[in-house]
């Protein structure tokens, strides 16, 4: 029982982490593009204006995810309670590999969209 305490703890880490970083970003985006810490990709860092919509809308969508996993993956650790810890391990494993594209890969694809959705190549707003 204490492996999969420690396991449940290590596998909360990530969405609580995206949780509190999608709170800071939409209410505070980083003020200065920076090459070490936001949200960085080519289309984010043309100006000030893509740079804050990407931080915002980013923000938004981890506190969702980071919310929803936080849920689900109390629920799905459940069925291994008492497992040996091995099967523990192994769920655990799995389970992280999955947070990490959920709350990693998803939400940069989804602000990407977004941004070309709301921005044109250079960076102008469009007329949404």
């Amino acid at each position: 029982m204490g492996f999969w305490i420690f396991m449940l703890v290590m596998e909360l880490m990530l969405p609580i982490m995206i949780l509190a970083f999608g709170v800071w970003f939409q209410k505070n985006p980083p003020g200065q593009m920076n090459p070490i810490f936001g949200y960085r990709t080519c289309m984010s860092m043309k100006n000030i204006d893509t740079w804050n919509f990407a931080h915002r809308y980013c923000g938004r969508l981890w506190i969702r995810l980071g919310s929803l996993t936080v849920s689900i993956t109390i629920l799905a650790m459940l069925p291994v309670i008492g497992k040996n810890d091995n099967v523990v391990g192994v769920f655990g494993a799995i389970w992280v590999t999955v947070q990490c594209i959920v709350l990693l890969v998803l939400p940069i694809i989804q602000t990407e969209k977004e941004l070309r959705r709301n921005f044109d190549s250079n960076g102008c707003r469009k007329n949404v």
